[in-house]
């Protein structure tokens, strides 16, 4: 598909300057390794839990993104409107686990990040309560940052949709 020329005038929809479609896949691609990476850093049932969801959602975006049908992208809105949900909920629960296990002292090996994180932000002498409060916030800037992302693939995936609308009885 060309991405510069649409049918009948109708311009292919971008974000920006980048093409959408070749942009929702690369977001998908990277949804799983990230999914992928962080399930191996920290190897958890919750993390499994979640990881395994955001991977079978993005496998299904990036095949929605792929075929670029209507009925293809209009599962792929809501798979990533479920994201959106997903993360959202992880919003309410990763920030509690991880100041709890900070402050408690419980804290594994396998949350250097958080750890180094908390210590790039305080200093290393605080009180194990102060660093449960700033790991807490490290890891609701994270998720916050996760339901930005989603809500990125949301508006692109929805112009893919109505671009394929528009296009798709013309082609």
């Amino acid at each position: 598909m060309d991405y510069h020329v649409g049918p009948i005038g109708v311009e292919p929809p971008k974000l920006c300057c980048i093409p959408a479609r070749p942009l929702v896949c690369v977001l998908a691609i990277l949804g799983i390794l990230r999914s992928i990476c962080v399930f191996f850093e920290t190897p958890s049932f919750t993390n499994g839990f979640f990881l395994s969801i955001f991977i079978f959602l993005d496998s299904i975006l990036l095949i929605g993104a792929a075929k670029n049908s209507e009925k293809h992208l209009s599962w792929s809105l809501k798979v990533v409107f479920v994201g959106i949900g997903f993360a959202a909920l992880q919003l309410l629960i990763f920030p509690v686990i991880a100041a709890s296990a900070v402050a408690s002292g419980s804290v594994p090996h396998s949350y250097m990040m958080v750890e180094s994180m908390v210590k790039l932000v305080l200093g290393g002498n605080q009180e194990n309560f102060m660093n449960g409060v700033a790991a807490g916030y490290v890891v609701e800037i994270a998720t916050i940052l996760l339901i930005g992302v989603q809500t990125l693939k949301y508006v692109i995936v929805n112009r893919l949709w109505e671009y394929a609308k528009v296009t798709e009885g013309i082609l």
